[in-house]
C-alpha cells in the first residue's frame, strides 16, 4: 500500500511517519537496484542516440569491413606460410550444423525477449525476425538491435520497455559467456578464469535485477528462467561454432582456447560499435590468444572463418524460408529496407 500523503487548506502536504511492516514506499522516492541499473541503461542508450546517425554509422561499417579484411587475410598468410591445411570436414559441419543452429537460438532469444515485454510471436514469425536481424547486421546499423525493435513496435511496444528487455537479455548473454568462459579457462589460466567468472556472475545478477524490476513495474513475471536458458543456449553454439572453425584450421581445440574464443565474440557483439562485432571479434581474439597458447593469427582467423560460413550458410536458409523479398528491399510485416528507413521507423 503506497503511503498517503494528508492534505489540508492551507497546509502543506506531510508525510506521515514511516512504520515497520509498510508496503512499499512511492517509487518516485525510492532508487532500488532495479531503478539503478534501468537508470544506467537508459543513459547509455541515449548517448548512443545523439552520437550516432546513419553517416557515422556507415563510416563505423566502412572501418569495420577494413579492419576485418586485413587482420583477415594477414592471419591466413600466416597461417598458410606455417604449412596451414584446412579440415574440410570441420566446414561442412559449421555450414550444414552450425547455421541452423545459430538461427534455432537466436529465434528462441526472440521469443523470449518478446515475453519479457508482454508479447508473443509465433515460431514462424520469430525465425523471420531472426532471418532478417542476421542479415541487418551486413547494413550500417546494428542490424539486429533495430530488427527486434521495429518487430515489438508493431505490437505498439514502448521503446522504454523495450529497451529495458534488449538490456537484460544483454547482459543475461553476458553474464552466461562470462561464467562458460571462466569455467573453462580456469584450469589453464586461473586468475583470466576467475575474472570471467566475477565478471560472468555480476552480469547474470544485473540481468535478473533488472527484468525483475521491470516487470514488477508492468505487473507481469519476469521470464528469468527462460531468458538464462536461452542465452546458455546460444553460448553453446557460439561456443561449438567456433570449436568447429578452430578444428578446420587443423588444431587440436582445447576447452580454454573455445572459452577465449567465445568471450571475445559476445564481447565484440555486445560493445555494439560495429555490427555483429565486425572486426572488433577477431582483434580481441587475436589479443587474448596468446594467454590460452594460441597463436595470434589462429586466433583471429578462426573468428573470420566462423563469420563467413555462417553468413554462406545463411542464404541458402533465408532463401528456403521465403524471406527473398529482403534482397527485393520489401522487409515483411511494415519493416522497411535500408539503414535510413530503419532508423527513422524505430528512432535509434
Amino acid at each position: 500500500m503506497t503511503a498517503c500523503l494528508s492534505v489540508s487548506r492551507g497546509r502543506r502536504p506531510v508525510a506521515p511517519p514511516s512504520r515497520t511492516g509498510d508496503a512499499d514506499p512511492d517509487p518516485s522516492q525510492r532508487a532500488g537496484i532495479g531503478e539503478r541499473l534501468e537508470r544506467l541503461l537508459s543513459r547509455w542508450t541515449a548517448a548512443r542516440r545523439r552520437l550516432r546517425s546513419p553517416k557515422t554509422d556507415r563510416a563505423l561499417l566502412l572501418v569495420a569491413f577494413a579492419v576485418f579484411v586485413v587482420v583477415s587475410v594477414v592471419a591466413y598468410l600466416h597461417l598458410r606460410s606455417a604449412g596451414l591445411r584446412f579440415r574440410w570436414d570441420a566446414v561442412l559441419i559449421l555450414l550444414v550444423v552450425g547455421t541452423p543452429a545459430m538461427v534455432a537460438v537466436t529465434t528462441a532469444e526472440f521469443m523470449v525477449l518478446a515475453r519479457c515485454v508482454g508479447e508473443r510471436f509465433s515460431v514462424r514469425e520469430s525465425v523471420r525476425v531472426s532471418l532478417l536481424s542476421s542479415a541487418a547486421n551486413l547494413l550500417p546499423v546494428p542490424g539486429a538491435v533495430l530488427v527486434r525493435t521495429r518487430a515489438l513496435r508493431q505490437r505498439d511496444t514502448s521503446y522504454t520497455d523495450i529497451g529495458r528487455a534488449v538490456g537484460g537479455v544483454g547482459l543475461a548473454l553476458v553474464g552466461v559467456a562470462g561464467l562458460f568462459s571462466g569455467i573453462v579457462i580456469f584450469v589453464a589460466n586461473a586468475v583470466l578464469g576467475l575474472a570471467g567468472i566475477v565478471v560472468g556472475g555480476a552480469a547474470v545478477l544485473a540481468a535478473t535485477t533488472v527484468l525483475r524490476w521491470q516487470a514488477g513495474r508492468s505487473g507481469q513475471t519476469a521470464p528469468v528462467a527462460g531468458v538464462l536458458v536461452a542465452e546458455t543456449a546460444l553460448v553453446a553454439v557460439i561456443a561449438f561454432r567456433l570449436w568447429a572453425a578452430l578444428a578446420a584450421l587443423g588444431y587440436a581445440v582445447r576447452p580454454a582456447q573455445v572459452g577465449v574464443l567465445t568471450a571475445a565474440s559476445v564481447a565484440a557483439a555486445a560493445a555494439a560499435v560495429f555490427p555483429a562485432g565486425l572486426g572488433l571479434r577477431e582483434v580481441l581474439a587475436g589479443a587474448f590468444s596468446p594467454l590460452i597458447s594460441l597463436p595470434v593469427a589462429a586466433g583471429v582467423f578462426t573468428g573470420s572463418v566462423d563469420r563467413l560460413t555462417f553468413f554462406a550458410g545463411l542464404v541458402p536458409i533465408t532463401l528456403f524460408l521465403g524471406a527473398r523479398r529482403l534482397a527485393r528491399g520489401r522487409l515483411p510485416d511494415g519493416m522497411r529496407a535500408g539503414s535510413d528507413g530503419l532508423t527513422r521507423s524505430t528512432g535509434v
